[in-house]
């Protein structure tokens, strides 16, 4: 059961902002008002989100926000596995910015990016795309063309970079591709007549999250376990 883990900890969007749950909080605790998208850093102490177009970070243990980059038309964030710069799509292009010198450079451009991860020490790069529907792509530096892995969406990546997530067109499955071949490796289905949607997989191997659809206040939170197949409320 999710309760008889020793610790836990998610960070999640709702309307008034960004919240924090965790195993040692009586309640959720409201991080950012008016962020959307919060994604952890590798080590679990820092979240990046957006804030109308600006990209922030912010310190859990120290509860400060910091301004990285003001962008264009900032659509989702993730930060590099190095911990050291934070992933954004703006408009048609991912760029990084460096957290410590806020230096900006290009990793990727061309495509109508909704949602991307990074793994492998940054070799690997999943992205959902917009085109002719949507898509699943990988990126990799001998191949920025965007390799096709699957239709659908909800693109994030296993720590290890091994798996990428693929939510089925109707929301009732989420697959664990392949990265190199695409073949599913598993399936996770969504507890009956739910549907879910904006699967990410966490900072470890057997926990991916997501949100349910059935409200329009941002659905119900939820964690799925990998291993089992199994999804928690």
């Amino acid at each position: 059961e999710l309760s008889a883990l020793a610790d836990w900890s998610i960070v999640y969007q709702r309307p008034a902002g960004i919240y924090y749950a965790s195993r040692a909080l009586p309640a959720p605790r409201l991080l950012a008002a008016d962020g959307r998208y919060p994604r952890w850093s590798p080590d679990g102490k820092t979240i990046a989100f957006i804030r109308e177009n600006q990209i922030v970070i912010l310190n859990l243990a120290e509860r400060q926000q910091r301004d990285l980059f003001l962008a264009k038309a900032p659509r989702a964030v993730a930060f590099h596995p190095n911990g050291q710069e934070v992933l954004f799509i703006d408009g048609r292009i991912i760029k990084a910015v460096t957290i410590s010198s806020k230096s900006l450079r290009t990793v990727v451009e061309g495509w109508d990016f909704r949602e991307l991860d990074c793994a492998q020490q940054g070799q690997r790069l999943a992205a959902t795309v917009k085109r002719f529907g949507f898509s699943i792509r990988a990126f990799e530096p001998e191949g920025m063309h965007g390799r096709i892995i699957a239709s659908g969406c909800s693109a994030s990546l296993s720590p290890d970079g091994r798996l990428v997530t693929n939510n089925s067109s109707d929301h009732k499955t989420l697959f664990l591709r392949d990265w190199t071949t695409g073949e599913v490796r598993r399936a996770i289905a969504a507890p009956g007549g739910w549907l879910l949607d904006n699967q990410f997989w966490s900072n470890t191997e057997d926990w991916i999250a997501a949100r349910s659809e059935e409200s329009d206040q941002g659905g119900s939170i939820l964690a799925c376990q990998v291993s089992t197949g199994r999804t928690f409320q």
